[in-house]
């Protein structure tokens, strides 16, 4: 080996430039990268046309259930025929109303002068992205381990012009003993698991981060822009499948899209450590920035620093409640921090303008409202007053005001902080 590394340095170094890249090429075609480099099939492909032997979807939404002859003692016909019912009942989901398609693809084929666009307007992308999921799903959990790999491939339909789509079971190539990478898993990234323990066994599916909530929300509603795959596993990043015992034991049905959704809508989703923290930092500084912003110095009327406001609430130990949003934690622990740090609510300033007879009645409760009155006037017939509330009574002011006055009264917010700062005063 020794021989063979300083025989190829030499060579690189007295070759000519153009040699030398020529070299260089040669050399990367043995090299030992990371990099995935695509094998070949040892074999043509096995075909499986659609019933009728042309896979138009409008036509048959289905393919060819009939074990091939080449397959005989590779795959076991009941594993096969299983394997094309789940993408038959995929296409069944996905691709309906055949005679209205059958009619478009005639107009096509009529119009194009035989080049029909039929199965193309026929699978869509959403169903396209279905089955093909399907089939990653086939290959890791059995033809993988068999040396078969499956992929759907559009093809133009021998002695026509039409197009068509058409499943390929190709054969792989024997693996070297050294290539340690194994070929039944699928790596995937950017994952979210959602956990879900059932019958002593715990099953777990691959979604995209940030769809999850999305999809509990209601507000993303195709779950293949959710799920990575359509499998349920034991364990996500190990890449253990569930097996088929356990799912009908536990679920009461084979059906992996069904029991994906019961999963997605009542198992756990599983965050890390780092995620966890970092939403507590930002859940924690949230409420202390709420706080900072409800809260004045009693004696100067400024407003508290930020900083204080989160220092205060560490030396209290203060911790956060995941079931409760951050203005409720805020407002319960601001009458805690006023035993650690001097504080109190920054009060709201109001006018209120009501007709002299209804004032005459409410005047005294009004009053009772305020915390301070700071202009009082009686003057063209009715009553004019601004002053401070606590933010706390603003909707017992404004039912009081609306209902006495009976629609001839009117309050309004001058300011919702009064804050002072040093000669200046900010509403």
């Amino acid at each position: 080996m020794s021989n063979i590394k300083y025989s190829v340095k030499r060579l690189l170094s007295i070759a000519p430039m153009s040699r030398r890249s020529r070299v260089s090429d040669e050399i990367d075609v043995i090299s030992t990268s990371d990099d995935e480099i695509p094998l070949p099939p040892t074999k043509p492909p096995i075909t499986i046309r659609g019933v009728g032997h042309i896979t138009m979807f409008g036509l048959n939404s289905r393919f060819d259930t009939d074990f091939p002859s080449e397959l005989i003692g590779r795959v076991a016909p009941e594993e096969l025929s299983d394997t094309l019912g789940r993408i038959n009942n995929v296409l069944k989901r996905h691709v309906q109303m055949s005679s209205r398609w059958l009619l478009c693809g005639l107009l096509f084929c009529c119009c194009s002068f035989g080049c029909s666009l039929f199965p193309v307007v026929c699978l869509n992308r959403r169903a396209m992205t279905a089955v093909e999921k399907t089939l990653d799903h086939e290959n890791i959990c059995l033809y993988h381990k068999l040396g078969l790999h499956w992929r759907l491939v559009k093809r133009p339909v021998d002695g026509s012009r039409l197009t068509e789509y058409v499943l390929e079971l190709q054969t792989l190539p024997k693996m070297s003993k050294n290539i340690k990478t194994p070929t039944n898993q699928k790596l995937l990234t950017n994952v979210a698991v959602v956990r879900m323990k059932k019958m002593g066994k715990r099953f777990e599916i691959a979604c995209y981060k940030n769809k999850v909530v999305n999809w509990r929300n209601k507000t993303e509603k195709d779950i293949d822009e959710v799920l990575q795959t359509h499998t349920v596993f034991n364990n996500v990043s190990k890449g253990q499948v569930a097996k088929k015992d356990e799912l009908t034991a536990a679920f009461g049905t084979e059906d992996q899209l069904e029991i994906c959704k019961i999963i997605l809508e009542k198992g756990d989703l599983q965050v890390s450590d780092k995620e966890r923290q970092a939403a507590s930092d930002q859940s924690f500084k949230e409420v202390s920035q709420l706080i900072a912003s409800m809260v004045v110095n009693p004696e100067t009327k400024r407003p508290i620093p930020p900083s204080v406001i989160d220092k205060a609430l560490h030396e209290m130990h203060f911790s956060l409640k995941p079931n409760r949003n951050a203005k409720q934690q805020a407002l319960e622990v601001i009458p805690k921090l006023r035993e650690n740090i001097p504080i109190e609510r920054a009060k709201m300033r109001i006018r209120i303008s009501m007709p002299s007879h209804e004032a005459k009645i409410t005047h005294n409760r009004l009053k009772a409202l305020f915390s301070e009155v700071e202009m009082e006037d009686w003057a063209e017939g009715g009553l004019e007053m601004v002053g401070l509330i606590e933010p706390g009574q603003f909707r017992a002011t404004d039912e009081l005001v609306r209902n006495e006055s009976r629609g001839h009264g009117r309050l309004e917010i001058l300011s919702l902080k009064d804050v002072r700062d040093g000669e200046l005063e900010i509403s």
